[in-house]
């Protein structure tokens, strides 16, 4: 066959696959008017490639969208169902996602029309090796769909899901093929806006590919996307996301920081029991440090990871790709020596993030009448002095009835300076990391009178694995009976929260206020928060603001954050 003849051929072949079926022969013949071995060559090309397509399809009903022949379904999602197609015309294999159109009224179905499409417009700005091409996208009948490179492998939220905690290598290879991705779209003024697990696709060859520019904001003069609405995945979403700001490439390396501490710890840095819990801690709250979550890491990851999700963009890394060398350099510094931390501070200013946000959202939104009435913390149950053996203290597992005898009198010999000298001992073996020594020496320091060894025994007692809760309490309480404010806070969040003992809003109270009595700035903040809980007590935010003023004073920046929230709530 002469080259132009079969040049021509190919042409007529390759528009006629892209009509319906029984269209194809009526345009073959208008094409091959008195070319009768041109007509009937290319209607046998067209009738074996249908044949073909006939046989593939069935084993997959022979559901087909546009000129796509459906080979199977890959997955599904509250919006769009993602198969594995052919694509006929070229011979190669696509992802094909199609809107679902089930149960959705007009207005919402031309919004999740409009996304797609912009998906398909934000995708097609961008080639680089890291970003998921897409190819087409177009309507079939009612139904909306785009074809995009099909990736062999598995999400990242699939990997955590088998491994919660990664390899740093492998772990570290991924966030900075993803930092390269982002910061090309960047550079292009495409804002991701939905970074996740899910959309972090790892084909066989560990190269990774970021899937789903739905909600992505292109940021162009001529391009607009739609604005008054939220988009992205929230425990991913920075907080100028959540509070409607204008957004740049640094929401995007928020929401991969997350993603960061989520490989480091095997949690995610943010969780709640509701939406608005989890904005006002993406907001408000400060994740605790990576290193207490997972004690193989440096203080380095922590400074790193901290960067990486500031609050104010203005305080994040330059780019992507410059907190992911932050955090491969961070990486392989040793952890610190183990010190021993406030077990109870962190877990009673964690719960309280859970139930106190709501409170503050709540009110924001315009809550029934609030009561403002008491001029003092209101105690819920008559304060009762603590006793060792009160009968609201529940013994750890496995512990016996506490039974600490009484500090014992000084000898002759023993003095001040003494038991300050067994007590900086502690601390210099609890700092090179003689765990057990320090112990041993904290309490020997207690028991000589040295209060801060109280407070410092009462943690680590309240720590490990196996914490002794019972124990814990009665230090905490001579610490506290010895004036020590940091004690008072301890034994309020146990009362709280249940922590090794029955909880008891009354006895929290009373603790806390001892607190704010001595001034201490953690004790205004959590009783600040029972009164904007209004389930423990009566609800007041007058009052509330009252504590939180304090505890900004004395440089608490939560509750500078909390204060602004009530004080500002359109803000």
């Amino acid at each position: 066959m002469a080259p132009e003849l079969h040049r021509r051929l190919r042409e007529l072949f390759e528009q006629a696959i892209l009509l319906p079926e029984e269209q194809q022969q009526a345009f073959l013949e208008a094409q091959c008017k008195d070319k009768p071995e041109l007509l009937a060559t290319a209607a046998r090309l067209v009738a074996a490639h249908a044949e073909s397509r006939q046989f593939l399809s069935r084993g997959s009903n022979g559901k087909r969208y546009g000129r796509y022949l459906v080979v199977r379904e890959l997955g599904r999602g509250s919006m769009a169902i993602v198969y594995e197609a052919d694509d006929p015309a070229i011979g190669r294999k696509v992802a094909l996602k199609v809107l679902r159109i089930e149960s959705l009224d007009d207005a919402k179905l031309q919004f999740l029309k409009e996304r797609m499409f912009r998906e398909a417009q934000s995708g097609g700005m961008l080639s680089h090796p890291g970003i998921v091409t897409v190819f087409d996208v177009g309507q079939h009948g009612d139904e909306t769909f785009i074809a995009m490179e099909l990736v062999e492998g598995q999400t990242l939220h699939e990997l955590l899901e088998a491994n919660s905690s990664p390899d740093w290598k492998k772990a570290v290879a991924i966030l900075r093929q993803c930092a390269a991705a982002l910061d090309y779209a960047h550079q292009r003024g495409v804002v991701h806006r939905d970074i996740k697990p899910a959309n972090i696709m790892i084909d066989r060859h560990d190269t990774v590919k970021i899937a789903d520019f739905g909600v992505a904001k292109i940021n162009a003069p001529q391009l607009k996307t739609v604005t008054g609405f939220v988009f992205g995945t929230p425990a991913y979403m920075s907080p100028e996301q959540i509070q409607m700001r204008k957004l740049d490439g640094r929401s995007d390396q928020f929401a991969l920081a997350v993603v960061a501490y989520q490989m480091c710890t095997g949690a995610a840095p943010f969780r709640a029991d509701s939406i608005a819990s989890l904005a006002h801690q993406i907001v408000y709250e400060e994740p605790a440090p990576a290193s207490l979550v997972n004690p193989r890491l440096s203080k380095a990851v922590d400074s790193a990871l901290r960067r990486g999700l500031a609050k104010d963009p203005a305080q994040r890394y330059r780019s992507c790709a410059e907190m992911a060398g932050a955090l491969d350099l961070a990486m392989n510094q040793a952890p610190a020596a183990p010190r021993r931390t406030k077990p109870l501070y962190w877990i009673g200013a964690g719960v309280a993030v859970l139930l106190l946000a709501g409170g503050v959202i709540a009110y924001r939104s315009g809550m029934p009448a609030l009561h403002s009435g008491a001029s003092h913390p209101p105690v819920a149950a008559t304060p009762v002095a603590e006793r060792p053996a009160a009968a609201t203290s529940v013994p750890a597992q496995g512990s016996t009835q506490p039974a600490i005898p009484p500090p014992a009198k000084p000898e002759p010999g023993d003095s001040v300076q003494r038991r300050k000298e067994v007590y900086a001992e502690a601390v210099a073996a609890r700092n090179s990391g003689q765990v057990q020594k320090a112990a041993t020496l904290f309490e020997q320091a207690a028991r000589l009178g040295e209060v801060k060894a109280m407070l410092d025994l009462g943690e680590f007692l309240a720590e490990g694995d196996h914490p002794d809760y019972a124990n814990a309490r009665l230090w905490f309480q001579r610490a506290a009976d010895n004036g020590n404010t940091s004690a008072m806070v301890h034994l309020g969040a146990m009362y709280q929260w249940a922590i090794g003992v029955t909880e008891d809003a009354g006895r929290a109270v009373y603790w806390y206020n001892r607190g704010v009595q001595g001034h201490n700035a953690q004790a205004m903040y959590n009783l600040g928060g029972m009164y904007l809980d209004g389930r423990r007590m009566p609800l007041d935010v007058a009052k509330a603001k009252e504590l939180f003023r304090g505890a900004a004073a004395l440089g608490d920046v939560n509750a500078k954050a909390r204060l602004a929230a009530l004080e500002h709530p359109g803000k």
